[in-house]
């Protein structure tokens, strides 16, 4: 797995390639919790480059998300392959909802949330 983290307008990009085991899930939520531990509250995961995931990273991930959100935070997912969607749907989160097509689009949702609610 590679991972490549960059910061836009206060929101982390975590851009994922490749296929995530457990250990990389595991280190993946720590690099999250690390970023809102230096204050940041929003989050777009970029997978369009992910050819598999542990069930458990869904399941963390939901976790991570539920948490921010309970802050006021937002996080989106870039998913293409319905086969990573259908793994992450299996947290029992219907991450459809939140999954965009490109980092520019689920940036500007976030940039008009912020709006909203600032």
């Amino acid at each position: 797995m590679k991972i490549i983290k960059k910061i836009y307008d206060c929101t982390v990009v975590v851009s994922l390639n490749g296929r995530l085991s457990k250990s990389d899930a595991d280190y993946v939520i720590r690099t999250l919790n690390s970023y809102y531990k230096k204050e940041y509250k929003d989050f777009v995961i970029d997978m369009r480059h992910v050819s598999h995931i542990h069930y458990i990273f869904g399941i963390r991930l939901k976790k991570f998300k539920k948490y921010i959100e309970n802050r006021g935070g937002v996080m989106n997912v870039i998913v293409k392959s319905p086969y990573i969607m259908y793994l992450l749907n299996l947290s029992g989160e219907n991450w459809n909802l939140y999954s965009y097509s490109s980092q520019k689009t689920a940036l500007g949702n976030i940039t008009k949330f912020r709006r909203k609610y600032d």
